[in-house]
């Protein structure tokens, strides 16, 4: 049986809350410094110090997940290809895991053509595109979720599969202005499944 949910500990039962209803999420954000290119043979985690195997991650989890919840999530970052005549073609994944890191499933990928930065537009030249990958809401036993996991995890990779300088463009500085959070984020969210 499930708990009550209530708006405060003495606040009435909510009684129409819908499926899909958000319940909770986890998010991160960041800069990417270091090793900015995107690997071209083997997809890589995204890490807030590129892409080796040291860096730490961009990760989002929840604790406690639900069997019977639904689970989505949402990467967001900028792309940025350097070359000058070839089309970046991008490959994004997102993964999840329920076993505190040890293990990966990929759920989702998609796919991003990233123009050169100069052609036969020249107005191109060092523009950054936005990229997105979403999981959509997905009952917790299909992501291994079982009675008594400890948590959900989610992270994600990527690989360039033409042209061999795209960038992850997520400045912590730029013209000057510092203090900037980046363009790197991935959330990781909760929602009912019923009540």
């Amino acid at each position: 049986m499930a708990s009550a949910i209530r708006l405060s500990p003495s606040g009435p039962v909510i009684t129409e809350i819908g499926i899909g209803a958000l319940l909770r999420m986890h998010e991160a954000q960041g800069v990417m410094v270091g090793n900015l290119v995107l690997p071209i043979t083997t997809p890589g985690v995204i890490c807030y110090d590129g892409f080796t195997a040291a860096s730490v991650p961009l990760r989002a989890n929840l604790d406690l997940p639900k069997v019977d919840r639904y689970y989505g999530a949402e990467l967001r970052l900028d792309l940025w290809n350097q070359t000058t005549n070839v089309l970046g073609s991008v490959v994004l994944y997102l993964d999840t895991s329920v076993d505190g890191g040890s293990t990966w499933s990929n759920r989702v990928a998609n796919g991003h053509k990233v123009l050169p930065q100069i052609g036969a537009d020249a107005a191109r030249s060092g523009t950054a595109r936005e990229c997105t990958l979403r999981l959509p809401m997905t009952l917790g036993n299909s992501l291994g979720v079982v009675a008594g996991s400890a948590g959900l995890q989610v992270r994600a990779r990527a690989l360039c599969v033409a042209a061999d300088t795209v960038l992850v463009d997520s400045l912590g500085t730029v013209a000057g202005v510092s203090g900037l959070v980046g363009t790197m984020h991935i959330e990781l969210e909760e929602y009912f499944a019923d009540l």
